[in-house]
């Protein structure tokens, strides 16, 4: 049907066209030239199907072609506008008929930029095909960069595919494409905007070693709060990873998400045959949780969390993405299910962990002299081999030594108990965690000894352990607050009650702890842990307009936990083992508000009873047994400086143990940052930290040296100078990266330098390149990495 309306008159013509259900125009001016032709002008609005509504000076209308042709008067564009997008062009044909058409001079805006083109071709109800296209987000009168292109199609609200690209800066032509993908993001029908399915921004990168690369991700939106985006990651030499990570929030308590990757991995050092060598591996690694509000159960609201992890590596996003930062070594999986009461919450849950370490250290020479009978074997057997091949000249040596330890903890079930503070009749504060469990328990640790890169010989360090128990557990804290004219006295005592369904070994224990046999081979403990802290009144000082304040107060605190025999039961978390203690600490604090600077100070000075030995190895000191490292903690801050320092001495013959200090300036754009680490060899040793590397720099630097220019630092270094507090003469790189920064208005760009050290199977590499990255807006990078060789650094 056609409706024709006009400021003075309002007509119904019969059935016109009869490939669209309603066609709709207002005008203000309208002449019917014959019976087949109507003339419409001044203000002209064209509904057409609901669907797709235009506004023209001047629309000549067609029935028995069934056309539409909408032409513009002077300056005014015709505007054409669906669910999807608003165009603008000079002149519009429609053929009702075929459901086809041209513009011609389109101009189109988008949410990532602007398009136009010399002419553009109705395809069908949602296809555009587009000659001379032009692709640009700046919106400055002369157009700082753009793409143009031969030919382009512009598929309904998704995305344009484009052909015969060259991008341009100014009108200065860079470079050339074949083709390229371009999504975009349409409007609702309400008119307002939602995100909507299509190709992102592609990124293209080219690296030294590893060749060509690009990526690619395609968002799906599925609905409000649901949506998933794939991914496809190809480099030339280094392999291909598809990755997908789906989102659905259905409210703040109730989603699910979930991270896929698969990974085809080429030149990665494995061992295979006893041998560490580069070969392809396919990898793959699924991570996800589901979170949900199951509903509320009498004064119970009940939620429930399952978490799925599992693959074959966590390190393929590190592998890939050129990442410094390390990655978890263990895979989570639980069923969990927890009940949430007005001060008590109850929980049920399935928990699966696997945890691989491998760590790699230098070989003593005792090691050395130990294996070089083997090792000469080994070498005795490879000459055999290769005696009719020409070789090139081996370096014998002997690599790292791997300690290789798998871990795996079930608990199934695993039932807990929680509450918070409860007064009882107001005479002691009382809370207790009850859990109960059946849990599974296997570890084995092995030693690799690795020679020219082949296993010269491996050991078990811990045999397979393979444990079964079913624990329960009972720990009440009850504690008692007193003040007196300013003073605060709290008792504490924490009682706790272990039953384990068989134990370690067969001893029973009776020193400071009641333990005794029950159930056959089960054992049950009863052992308490104490403590009481007084806290004197707080001075406080301060100026008449309050500028200038001061605060001081000051403490002494008692904690005992009774020292008993433990290594007879298994230990499998931290609910196994009560670390024994029995220390007097004086602490002071003092905080200080001067004008606009804040500064806060902490000290604090213990002494344990027992030995060095027993305490908790991160108590633990250097050389006294009984006296605890001296720790002080200071801060100065204001809006523009913040300067922090944390150390610890051996106060027996005044050394420094572990000292943290970081400074920062911050001022408009102009950042300066350092930060140093040290900790004493000893105090590696005595506390079994991971860590043998006794000294860390890190250093950061960002100076504008224009309104749109930035040169920036970012640095990483290390010593393994065994002397004391700042001695870094052989201080060597881990990580330094220099760049000047440009961001100018709808592009910028980077240049610099980079070099990187890292550890593959326990060879230490380093990678040295040159870096240049062009960033336009709304497009993503084109970077290019030129990288020299790779450098070996093998250590004896």
């Amino acid at each position: 049907m056609l409706f024709v309306s006009s400021s003075n008159m309002y007509a119904t013509f019969g059935k016109m066209v009869a490939t669209i259900k309603t066609l709709r125009i207002n005008s203000l001016k309208q002449t019917i030239s014959d019976k087949n032709h109507v003339v419409f002008e001044g203000e002209v609005e064209v509904i057409i199907d609901r669907k797709m509504r235009l506004w023209a000076d001047r629309v000549l209308l067609d029935k028995e072609k069934q056309t539409l042709t909408a032409e513009r008067k002077e300056s005014a564009a015709i505007s054409i506008e669906n669910d999807d997008f608003v165009m603008l062009a000079d002149k519009l044909f429609l053929n009702f008929e075929k459901k086809t058409g041209y513009a011609d001079d389109i101009r189109m805006h988008i949410s990532e930029g602007y398009v136009s083109a010399r002419k553009a071709e109705k395809l069908n109800d949602n296809d555009w095909r587009m000659d001379e296209m032009t692709y640009t987000p700046c919106d400055a009168e002369l157009i700082h960069w753009h793409f143009r292109a031969r030919k382009a199609v512009l598929h309904g609200n998704y995305f344009i595919k484009a052909s015969g690209l060259l991008f341009k800066v100014g009108p200065v032509p860079v470079f050339g494409m074949p083709s390229m993908f371009l999504p975009i993001q349409g409007r609702t029908k309400s008119g307002h905007g939602k995100a909507k399915s299509g190709f992102l921004m592609p990124r293209l990168y080219y690296d030294y070693d590893y060749g060509f690369g690009f990526r690619q991700y395609y968002y799906r939106y599925f609905g409000p709060h649901c949506d998933t985006t794939l991914g496809v990651d190809w480099q030339a030499y280094k392999g291909i990873v598809l990755s997908d990570e789906f989102r659905w929030a259905r409210s703040p308590e109730d989603y699910t998400k979930a991270m896929m990757q698969y990974a085809f991995a080429r030149n990665f050092f494995q061992q295979r045959n006893n041998k560490i060598v580069k070969a392809s591996e396919h990898q793959y690694w699924v991570e996800g949780e589901n979170y949900q509000s199951i509903g509320i159960f009498g004064p119970m609201h009940v939620d429930s969390l399952t978490r799925v992890d599992f693959g074959t590596d966590k390190r393929i996003g590190y592998i890939f993405l050129n990442s410094t930062n390390d990655v978890d070594n263990t895979f989570y999986n639980s069923v969990l299910f927890r009940g949430h009461l007005s001060q008590d919450m109850i929980e049920a849950r399935f928990d699966a962990d696997q945890t691989k370490l491998q760590q790699f250290t230098t070989m003593t020479c005792e090691e050395k002299t130990q294996f070089w009978p083997l090792a000469q074997e080994l070498i005795a057997q490879t000459q055999a081999l290769t005696k009719s091949r020409p070789q090139r000249p081996v370096k014998n040596e002997f690599q790292k030594k791997e300690i290789e330890n798998k871990t795996t903890v079930v608990q199934v079930p695993h039932f807990e108990w929680n509450t918070l503070y409860k007064n009882l009749k107001n005479i002691l504060n009382y809370r207790h965690d009850f859990f109960l469990d059946q849990i599974l328990y296997r570890q084995q640790a092995f030693e690799n000894i690795y020679f020219n890169s082949t296993l010269l010989n491996q050991r078990e360090l811990i045999p397979l352990r393979s444990t079964d128990l079913l624990r329960f557990y009972y720990r009440a804290c009850l504690y008692k607050s007193v003040f007196m004219r300013g003073h605060t006295l709290m008792l504490e005592i924490d009682p706790s009650l272990q039953f384990r369904s068989h134990t370690k070994k067969d001893e029973i224990f009776h020193k400071n702890v009641i333990e005794d046999r029950i159930m056959g081979r089960g054992a049950y403990r009863i052992a308490s842990e104490y403590s009481a802290k007084w806290t004197f009144p707080e001075l406080l000082i301060h100026s008449d307009d309050f500028r200038q304040v001061h605060y001081v107060q000051s403490g002494i605190s008692y904690e005992f936990v009774p020292k008993f025999f433990q290594k007879n039961w298994y230990y499998m978390d931290k609910w196994d083992r009560l670390y024994p203690k029995h220390e007097i600490a004086v602490q002071v604090r003092n905080n200080n508000i001067i004008n606009d600077y804040q500064i806060d100070l902490e000290l604090k000075q213990g002494y344990d009873f027992y030995n060095r030995q027993d305490l908790f190895p991160l108590r633990r000191g250097l050389t006294s047994r009984h006296l605890l490292p001296f720790r002080y903690d200071i801060s100065i801050a204001s809006d523009s400086l913040i300067l922090a320092c944390a150390q610890e001495y051996d106060m027996k013959n005044l050394k420094m143990l572990q000292s943290e200090i970081s400074t920062g300036i911050t001022s408009d754009r102009f950042n300066a940052s350092i930060g140093y680490l040290y900790q004493n060899e000893g105090i590696q040793r005595r506390r079994d930290l991971l860590s043998n590397i006794p000294h860390f720099v890190l250093c950061n630097l960002a100076v504008p040296i224009s309104k749109r220019a930035t040169i920036r630092y970012d640095g990483q270094f290390y010593s393994e100078h065994k002397h004391s507090f700042f001695s870094l003469g052989s201080i060597k790189p881990l990580l330094h990266r220099i760049r000047l920064d440009y961001n100018g208005h709808c592009w910028g760009f980077c240049i610099g330098f980079e070099e990187k050290k890292y550890r593959e199977y326990g060879t230490e590499r380093a990678e040295h390149y040159f870096v240049f990255s062009l960033k336009l807006e709304s497009i993503g990078s084109f970077a290019n990495k030129i990288r020299q060789p790779s450098i070996d650094r093998k250590k004896d």
